[in-house]
């Protein structure tokens, strides 16, 4: 869901070693990620590979229902905050986050959602007990963590 990221490449491989049969699917457009999803397609012949392109929100909504997880390239940091990582969460997703390269100073951090799983060194371990979870509707809550955040004067 999004543009591709060179991250995927690593955790494509990983993941598609320790889940035979594995799906990556994609919904949205791919902006400058067409070649590494091309290049993904080459190097992984062993997994089974969809592109949805956009869709409206019910079409969305259904693509998501079908998936067992999503990746987010979003850094750790800022996943909650994603709108991207939010879609997916409040579809019940659990969210494989691959980055954690960005660290604000003076950043509070609150709870991080159940739902986001960090990838670390081994993406497939990562997943293996992440569970799809009922939809929601988050957007107030965070809403409610922004204002809290930028009522501090941090950013």
């Amino acid at each position: 869901f999004g543009t591709l990221h060179p991250e995927w490449t690593p955790v494509v491989g990983a993941l598609s070693a320790a889940f035979p049969g594995l799906r990556v699917e994609h919904a949205g457009g791919m902006g400058p990620g067409e070649r590494l999803w091309a290049a993904m397609e080459r190097a992984h012949p062993e997994v089974r590979w969809t592109r949805h392109g956009h869709l409206d929100e019910a079409g969305l909504a259904k693509v998501f229902s079908g998936w067992d997880a999503a990746i987010s390239t979003t850094p750790w940091q800022l996943a909650g905050k994603s709108s991207g990582a939010r879609t997916l969460l409040d579809h019940g997703l659990p969210v494989l986050v691959t980055r954690d390269d960005v660290h604000y100073p003076g950043w509070v951090e609150e709870g991080y959602d159940a739902g986001l799983v960090f990838a670390g060194k081994d993406p497939a371990e990562a997943l293996r007990g992440a569970r799809r979870r009922a939809a929601r509707d988050s957007g107030p809550a965070v809403a409610a963590q922004w204002e809290r955040i930028l009522g501090g004067g941090v950013l």
